[in-house]
């Protein structure tokens, strides 16, 4: 049902390495370094709209979902939001964009096969349901 993650030795950019973002506008044709597979994912930086994050791919309930995980980001550096509003400023830590590509309208994950790194924002949940495209989880100082 979803595409698989692959990786490239000499890879440029997300598509090259990874299939599964291969037709996310933004995001296939950034640049990648320090590309690395294991058994169950592949992963690699890379910069978004000037913030440094890691892409993730990896297989979980018998397909595949990404990640973007982001260092801390100010909400306005994702989102335009009006200049002296009670959100403007407002930072989003230890947080993780995780993708689902299109399938289904949802899907019920467990998350003990995901990745530490996702793991450790995601804290104490065990089960989730995500939708097609980008889903954000992380903490917001308001």
């Amino acid at each position: 049902i979803f595409a698989a993650c692959i990786s490239v030795a000499n890879a440029q950019s997300v598509s090259d390495s990874f299939e599964l973002f291969s037709d996310v506008p933004g995001i296939s044709q950034l640049s990648v370094s320090n590309v690395t597979k294991t058994a169950t994912s592949t992963s690699a930086q890379v910069t978004l709209r000037g913030q440094p994050m890691t892409i993730i791919a990896f297989k979980t309930n018998g397909g595949s979902l990404g990640a973007l995980i982001p260092g801390t980001l100010k909400l306005t550096d994702i989102m335009p939001i009006p200049q002296g509003t009670s959100v403007d400023g407002a930072l989003i830590k230890n947080s993780a964009f995780l993708y689902m590509p299109k399938g289904p309208d949802h899907l019920n994950v467990n998350t003990s096969t995901f990745p530490s790194g996702i793991k450790q924002v995601l804290g104490q949940a065990t089960a989730l349901t995500l939708k097609p495209g980008f889903n954000l989880f992380g903490q917001a100082d308001l």
